[in-house]
């Protein structure tokens, strides 16, 4: 579960950041390529992104600190466990 989660999270974290470097970027830079009734719903869209890209993270490190604390066989949870911290660090790019 907290594999597919962590996919989930940095397959989000890319589409943010294609969306904000590729799309977004652009069109600051150049007001005249989108009309700026277009820009406010990618600005949710980006916002939406955000917020499950945290979702994403944050179930996976909990099923993370879930398997770590069940069960006798822990080498599941140690190779959930990298992922999980990949995407908590790729997510760091938003806030930074």
């Amino acid at each position: 579960m907290s594999l597919g989660l962590s996919a989930a999270a940095m397959n989000t974290c890319l589409l943010y950041t294609d969306l904000e470097w590729k799309v977004m970027n652009p069109v600051l830079n150049k007001p005249s390529l989108m009309a700026v009734e277009m820009q406010m719903p990618l600005e949710e869209l980006l916002k939406g992104l955000q917020r499950m890209e945290r979702v994403f993270i944050y179930l996976a490190v909990g099923f993370v600190v879930w398997a770590f604390r069940s069960g006798t066989p822990r080498w599941p949870a140690w190779c959930a466990l990298v992922p999980a911290v990949c995407a908590w660090i790729m997510s760091w790019h938003i806030y930074a």
